[in-house]
């Protein structure tokens, strides 16, 4: 199956046509083949407008600028997957901070306890967790604040849901 699959897509694109529409088009495909796939496909932007159609939303996550969601044959939304993912971004902050700093973290949570666009912090060794009010004042103030405590971060990360998850959502409140 995988190889009559890279057949097909390799006579698709054989012309370099102006526009390609594939369905499922790792379907079939072994992990090594579906990421060579999906890095050819990303390596043709700007060249060729793919239209790509999947129910393995990681997949259109990974290589799509633009998305529609289809439910139940209705068209939900198109956007910009940036814009839709952003959308989407929850009030939530996971920190990783970097073992050396752990000493510094108690006067960090002490000051984070006086912040009006913190609702609450969980920390779990050296993660935390911030459920921010704001998420704007959290992101202007959220590095200053790590820097005036030096503490040194092996991650930040804005929680925000993956595509799979607000397809969910959205055609849920489409129902």
């Amino acid at each position: 199956g995988g190889m009559v699959q890279r057949l097909g897509i390799a006579q698709a694109m054989l012309h370099r046509p102006p526009i390609l529409f594939l369905d499922e088009p790792p379907s079939a495909l072994d992990p090594s083949g579906r990421y060579e796939l999906l890095t050819l496909i990303e390596s043709l932007r700007g060249e060729i407008t793919i239209f790509l159609s999947s129910h393995i939303l990681a997949d259109i996550e990974r290589v799509c600028d633009t998305v529609a969601i289809i439910n139940q044959g209705q068209l939900i939304r198109v956007e910009n997957r940036d814009v839709l993912l952003n959308e989407f971004t929850t009030n939530r902050i996971h920190l990783e901070v970097h073992r050396a700093s752990l000493p510094q973290v108690s006067t960090l949570l002490t000051e984070l306890e006086n912040q009006t666009w913190l609702n609450r912090v969980v920390q779990d060794d050296d993660k935390l967790d911030l459920t921010v009010r704001n998420n704007e004042f959290a992101q202007a103030e959220i590095l200053p604040l790590l820097a005036a405590h030096n503490i040194q971060i092996n991650r930040l990360e804005w929680k925000r849901p993956s595509l799979e998850e607000i397809f969910l959502t959205l055609s849920q409140e489409s129902s």
